[in-house]
């Protein structure tokens, strides 16, 4: 029998917030004692792609006990554990709601399709930053209701004032979703696994289509994408 690996990093029942504070917003004012700092945001037709400094609050609330060789789940725990900050550096990208509207699925089947986007976006910034898997971390914002539903995916760098990855990973930014794309399509999986959108009894049974279809939807409208700058700062929660 292989042995089993208890890794805290493979959470029960995520769940990842992203508090955004917007100084350009009058309606989410910056706290003067909390400076900004955003480098290049690009946000048009409500496309957001940027990068920039993040404040993660993150807190570990269970446990899963992980097999070797086959990441296959043998049991789990619940954990209590304080919050721990860290502010760093992280490229995002924000799915417009244009895009989000014209998927055929439900909510949940929509939600399940950014989750595994955003694997599939993990799996790639490892091999454009030639880094390993826990040198980054990654942040979905589920915080509105399902019906203004505005995905925001976050690849943060992993350590105390980042360490360089998220501004390659900004200009990577359409070889970052074409390499996703091209992941999820060639991948002979049905429904998910740990090399795509990760396992289906994790992200959803529709969660490569959906993911899929998000993709293909993005880099239609990339080519009209510009270039901006601006001022903007935003707090990551990932329990």
């Amino acid at each position: 029998m292989a042995p089993n690996l208890v890794n805290p990093a493979n959470l029960v029942n995520p769940a990842n917030l992203v508090n955004p504070v917007n100084p350009v917003n009058p309606a989410n004012p910056v706290n003067p004692e909390n400076p900004v700092n955003l480098v290049n945001p690009v946000n048009l037709a409500n496309l957001v792609n940027s990068h920039g400094e993040v404040q993660v609050v993150s807190r570990v609330v269970g446990f899963k006990k992980i097999k070797f060789y086959t990441n296959e789940n043998v049991g789990s725990g619940d954990l209590d554990l304080p919050e721990q900050q860290m502010h760093t550096t992280a490229y995002w990208l924000t799915i417009p709601p244009a895009v989000m509207a014209v998927l055929p699925f439900a909510a949940d089947d929509r939600r399940d399709g950014v989750v595994g986007l955003a694997a599939a976006m993990r799996q790639i910034a490892q091999l454009l930053l030639m880094c390993d898997r826990y040198d980054i971390g990654i942040s979905i914002d589920t915080e509105t209701p399902p019906e203004s539903f505005v995905p925001r995916i976050f690849v943060y760098d992993n350590y105390p004032g980042g360490i360089g990855f998220s501004e390659p990973l900004f200009r990577l930014h359409r070889e970052l979703l074409e390499g996703s794309r091209r992941l999820i399509a060639e991948c002979a999986c049905e429904n998910g696994c740990p090399s795509c959108v990760g396992p289906a009894g994790n992200s959803g049974p529709l969660a490569k289509i959906v993911a899929l279809r998000i993709l293909e939807l993005l880099l239609d409208e990339a080519p009209a994408l510009g270039q901006a700058d601006g001022d903007e700062k935003r707090e990551l929660r990932t329990a």
